[in-house]
């Protein structure tokens, strides 16, 4: 049995923190790096709507920070505004305008960091906003092959965007929260349902419901399985593992 893996790609704009090297020796390990030579470039290059499923799309965008006015400015707005992408963006900013990073942040950016770069600090806040939950629930959340737009409740699977029920989509997001955990029903009612007994009696239905409907029988590479008298578990299921 094999957990999904994540490999988050990372697209980069910065041409003055110094060669790709110093990118590749501080992010070397499940990323992959996509060097763009301005934002314009990404645009023209990048799907940035949410409603499109693409293998270039990045999952986190360093960016270098020159105002509201230029290209990173644009590019922010384009993506917050125009299309509510929630994609991770980390703002590089000068050592000797750190109000650049307030700046950044108020314009959409997630994270900054000062030029000259630490590697360290670097891979800090990318570990941060791509392999720890978020506090900012507008960031998408990843779940290889499933990825949950939180802004417009959309959930990417199998090569489609798809618009589950309320409860459908609260109802998976917090199995993938929990992984390989024991989820009792009593936790799903408390919630998912929020105490409404009457909707807890549909739990089996919408468990077999989801199961059908995004591959949670295994053919996702992940498994809803039911756990006798204590509830169920979200497991990653490999059908080539024997028995």
């Amino acid at each position: 049995m094999q957990t999904p893996q994540n490999v988050w790609r990372i697209a980069i704009v910065d041409q003055q923190s110094g060669p790709m090297r110093l990118w590749r020796r501080a992010l070397h390990q499940n990323h992959q790096l996509h060097f763009f030579e301005s934002c314009d470039d990404l645009l023209t290059k990048v799907p940035t709507s949410p409603d499109v499923i693409s293998d270039e799309a990045p999952h986190l965008l360093i960016v270098d920070w020159d105002g509201h006015d230029g290209q990173a400015g644009k590019l922010l707005n384009t993506l917050r505004r125009e299309n509510e992408n929630g994609t991770a963006t980390i703002a590089v900013v000068d050592e000797e305008a750190p109000q650049q990073g307030m700046e950044a942040c108020l314009a959409g950016a997630n994270e900054f960091i000062t030029r000259p770069i630490d590697q360290y600090e670097l891979l800090t806040r990318v570990v941060n906003l791509l392999e720890h939950r978020p506090k900012n629930l507008s960031l998408p959340e990843h779940y290889p092959p499933f990825r949950f737009d939180l802004n417009r409740r959309t959930v990417a699977y199998a090569g489609q965007i798809h618009r589950p029920r309320p409860r459908e989509f609260d109802l998976m997001l917090y199995f993938f929260r929990r992984p390989d955990e024991v989820i009792t029903r009593t936790a799903l009612k408390d919630n998912v349902w929020f105490g409404d007994s009457d909707e807890c009696r549909s739990i089996d239905t919408y468990i077999s419901r989801v199961r059908r409907l995004f591959g949670l029988n295994g053919e996702s590479g992940w498994m809803i399985k039911s756990v006798y008298r204590r509830g169920y578990r979200l497991i990653p299921f490999d059908d080539t593992s024997p028995d």
